[in-house]
């Protein structure tokens, strides 16, 4: 199919570059060439009707169901609100976004495939994000009830037997071109560019919170303290437990940092546990990039405003929920090699009650004796 559609679009631009060929050997030899206003050509618009279940899995990332469940949430934002007969279907917006999303396409590749040309892509892309970001608190949220934060520790404690997990967390960087002005400011660790993003996850790979909009230079700690995050559990507006954290974060009383030095087996245990727990997170990342390229580095890198490529990692975190919640499997193993997470260790501000209370979980669950 890949084939296919990058056979398509050579063809349309020998095309154009033999018409315009000829138009210069006109001028050239001195023939005026009549200015006859040329009829407007429209090329087909691709649908999904009409493709095999795979191919709408391999181009848009989700499957046919999938995306008709999703328009049916979209429809009444992506409508055209013109009455001209060649007004672009609602739907054809709505593939072309995926279309990006998923390959981290140009939105001229992207217009080819729908039958559109790149400004119009250009004009129904953010408005189909926009769209999809509406759909932010219906998606993306912490557990209404206690019955569902006990379904997060059990499914937590099932994983790797560490005990009363809210939630894990971690970031990660997706590339994007900086803005010349601040092009520092944007510049991680690891030399690229890139917006610096926050997830808390469940143990089954739901996003249950993200910050997307911090430039790459941020640290991951500086980054929580940031969050509205941070100000729930430090004012008690979270149930009784902890997030869990790599070793770039604070050992707090409701988050848990692996043991710097362990010194006993029951260090140990805990940090094989914390390790075995946490894990989950990263696959999460992997998954996410591993669907929608638009945030993988080999993808390239986002050729938006910071604001623009903020909303459009969310859009995906949004995306990603949705495929969770229809039971939409993802081999991640596809497209890219799994992320492999180095955290920033930094200075760590412990608290002497975070080190109290990881003393007490220790000693509570994890000795031996």
């Amino acid at each position: 199919m890949a084939e296919v559609e990058n056979v398509l679009a050579v063809a349309i631009c020998l095309v154009q570059q033999a018409i315009l060929n000829e138009l210069m050997e006109e001028q050239a030899a001195g023939i005026a060439t009549p200015r006859i206003r040329q009829p407007r050509l429209l090329m087909p618009r691709a649908l999904i009707e009409g493709m095999r279940d795979s191919d709408v899995r391999t181009r848009f990332r989700l499957s046919r169901g999938a995306i008709y469940y999703l328009y049916g949430l979209l429809e009444d934002k992506l409508q055209p609100t013109t009455a001209r007969s060649q007004a672009v279907p609602g739907m054809v917006k709505l593939l072309a976004t995926l279309y990006i999303l998923g390959h981290g396409s140009f939105q001229t590749t992207s217009g080819l495939i729908l039958g559109i040309s790149q400004p119009t892509v250009s004009r129904v892309f953010m408005q189909v994000i926009n769209a999809i970001l509406d759909l932010v608190p219906q998606f993306i949220h912490w557990p209404q009830t206690e019955d569902e934060w006990t379904d997060v520790m059990v499914a937590f404690y099932q994983r790797g037997g560490f005990p009363q997990i809210l939630g894990a967390i971690d970031c990660t960087h997706v590339a994007i071109r900086p803005p010349r002005r601040c092009e520092v400011d944007f510049r991680n660790r690891k030399q690229y560019h890139s917006l610096n993003v926050q997830v808390v996850c469940d143990a089954r790979q739901r996003i249950m919170s993200a910050r997307t909009g911090f430039p790459g230079s941020c640290h991951d700690a500086f980054m929580l303290r940031q969050s509205a995050l941070y100000q729930k559990f430090k004012s008690s507006q979270m149930p009784s437990g902890w997030l869990i954290g790599d070793a770039g974060y604070p050992q707090l009383a409701w988050l848990m940092a692996p043991v710097r030095y362990p010194q006993s087996q029951a260090e140990h245990i805990y940090n094989r546990a914390h390790k075995k727990s946490r894990a989950i997170v990263e696959s999460t990342f992997g998954l996410l990039k591993s669907r929608f390229m638009c945030l993988a580095k080999p993808g390239g890198e986002l050729l938006y405003s910071p604001w623009k490529c903020a909303r459009i990692i969310l859009a995906c975190c949004v995306l990603h929920n949705i495929c969770l919640a229809r039971n939409e499997s993802w081999d991640t193993s596809e497209e890219r090699e799994p992320e492999v997470h180095q955290p920033a260790v930094a200075r760590r501000e412990n608290t002497q009650a975070g080190l109290v209370t990881r003393a007490k979980l220790i000693r509570r669950y994890f000795t031996t004796e």
